[in-house]
């Protein structure tokens, strides 16, 4: 793949969620926020970035990385950027002394001022300036430490006290974005412990090995991704309520145990509740709010299979018996998603918390973001990059139809009128014709009550059985089988169907937790529901 075929494919992953909000805006996130309110903002920052690389390509590096330091500490929102005289803000902090570039910072944050004053945040700033370092095809230096494979090489540079020479993190390209960087961890050469590290966990060290065989064929496009996830950071941490509700995830996991030994048909609707709201306006809650003419997501068709808002209702009630006003629903949808997959075999995970309510509940919204089961393999990856998230989450995802059953009208369409001609026998032809006559016993052409299992034989067991079904052509919905139209989407299906789940439900937390924090609401943006129906 050529270089700018990476860097365009790097853009389209890192472009879609990248702006810090005022917290007070119901928004969240999203792309283009400035465009009515500072149009030339991208414009201005790019300029000044670019003009700064061409003089002095080494503060690449440092910039790249105030934005990963800033992140880490309170979340992305530019306090690595406060001075203080007493020299204990974070910029004072050992590990963040070799940070350099502030003054870009400030000149970018200048020119801004003048075009559009009191309207961009420096935490934006941090950001769009980290992006366009990289894009500028530039990485720099770091202060050396010690590894044992590369010793003889360091020590002609670095004498034992020496705490001011510069070493190249990746010799030979190091102002250059490149993927030699794996190559150098595969043959034990990564300047810091950290990168060694990578090598001893099997995961990383497969990743690592594949950039350094394939030559970053997919590292631009990850890189990108997990910039837009890192840069969400903020609000949310596991144990958000350890202080406030220290009871809150015990009390989740008591009334879904009973909900679920009691019903276990509902796992399925209350985990894709959590999936329906992400979608739309973020992970805020807004799938929840009713509305008297009938024009809030919950009325939209896509969402009309959904059931169990009376056990939102029932958690919320215990909640606010311990801790009155402190819990929100938001995070009521994510930790029950976790807790009725734990109680139907499948994985459980720590669920990041601290998200606060929308206020706005939209129709129209839900038609348009929530993802159609009739989706081709094109469609679902689009849809999936637009919400920050990986082609690994659209897959391991699509595995939640493990649970649950579906209405007729879902997918009559692929066994009765697949091509729109109306011809008879006109079935979907990538589905098994044995499992097109099985459900043509259950469904016939105008039937919009009868639900039909996703997962036939264990569709109350979370389990890996999804991904054989797909490969057996028996997926019920186009979205599924289009999971075989991907290299990549069609090689995780076929290694979990053969490997009994021997990742899946390790993946299946990771991506839960990267879909979790699509769009949220944190700080003092939103509300805490008093009831999950209605806003206070």
């Amino acid at each position: 793949m050529s270089t700018s075929k990476l860097f365009s494919s790097f853009f389209l992953c890192f472009m879609f969620v990248l702006f810090v909000l005022d917290p007070g805006n119901a928004q969240g996130l999203k792309v283009g926020f400035y465009a009515k309110t500072c149009p030339e903002a991208e414009f201005i920052v790019k300029k000044v970035i670019t003009q700064t690389m061409s003089v002095a390509p080494s503060l690449a590096g440092p910039l790249l990385r105030m934005h990963f330091h800033d992140c880490f500490v309170r979340g992305c929102d530019g306090s690595v950027l406060l001075n203080s005289s007493t020299k204990q803000a974070e910029k004072d902090a050992i590990p963040n002394l070799s940070l350099r570039g502030f003054q870009i910072i400030d000149n970018v944050k200048s020119a801004l001022e003048k075009a559009c004053p009191g309207v961009v945040s420096c935490a934006d700033i941090v950001a769009l300036v980290a992006r366009d370092a990289v894009a500028a095809g530039i990485v720099g230096d770091a202060d050396p430490t010690l590894d044992p494979n590369y010793v003889l090489r360091l020590k002609s540079r670095c004498k034992p006290n020496d705490v001011n020479t510069l070493v190249e993190m990746d010799p030979g390209s190091f102002k250059t974005f490149d993927e030699d960087y794996y190559t150098l961890v595969a043959k034990r050469r990564g300047l810091f412990q950290s990168d060694s590290a990578l090598l001893n966990d099997p995961e990383t060290k497969a990743y690592v090995k594949l950039q350094a065989s394939t030559h970053g064929s997919t590292f631009f496009k990850d890189f990108g991704v997990s910039m837009v996830n890192m840069g969400r950071i903020g609000g949310l941490k596991v144990g958000f309520y350890a202080k406030t509700c220290p009871e809150a995830e015990i009390i989740v996991k008591k009334v879904i145990a009973q909900t679920i030994s009691e019903a276990p048909s509902l796992a399925g609707p209350l985990l894709r509740m959590h999936f329906h709201d992400c979608f739309v306006r973020g992970c805020e809650g807004s799938v929840l709010l009713n509305s008297s003419t009938k024009q809030a997501e919950k009325y939209a068709i896509p969402n009309l299979s959904l059931r169990g808002f009376q056990i939102i209702d029932k958690v919320k009630s215990a909640l606010e018996k311990a801790c009155p006003g402190v819990v929100s629903c938001a995070d009521i949808v994510a930790l029950v998603a976790r807790d009725v997959v734990a109680a139907s075999m499948g994985p459980s995970w720590e669920v990041e918390t601290g998200r606060r309510d929308g206020r706005i509940s939209n129709l129209t919204e839900a038609l348009l973001n929530l993802i159609p089961p009739f989706a081709n393999i094109t469609t679902l990856k689009n849809d999936f990059l637009q919400k920050g998230l990986s082609v690994k989450d659209l897959v391991v995802l699509s595995g939640g139809h493990t649970i649950g059953t579906s209405h007729c009208s879902s997918f009559t369409n692929r066994l009765y009128n697949f091509t729109g001609k109306g011809i008879v026998g006109d079935a979907d032809p990538t589905l098994d014709p044995n499992y097109v006559l099985r459900l043509k016993n259950r469904c016939k052409p105008n039937d919009v009550n009868t639900l039909v299992e996703m997962d036939p034989g264990s569709f109350k067991t979370f389990d890996d059985d999804y991904y054989t079904l797909v490969t057996k052509r028996r997926g019920l919905f186009q979205s599924d089988s289009a999971l075989l139209n991907d290299p990549e989407t069609k090689a995780y299906v076929k290694l979990q169907a053969s490997t009994q789940g021997s990742t899946f439900f390790k993946d299946f937390g990771v991506s839960m937790v990267n879909m979790g924090r699509i769009g949220v609401l944190t700080g003092n943006a939103g509300e805490i529901r008093k009831q999950c129906s209605r806003v206070n």
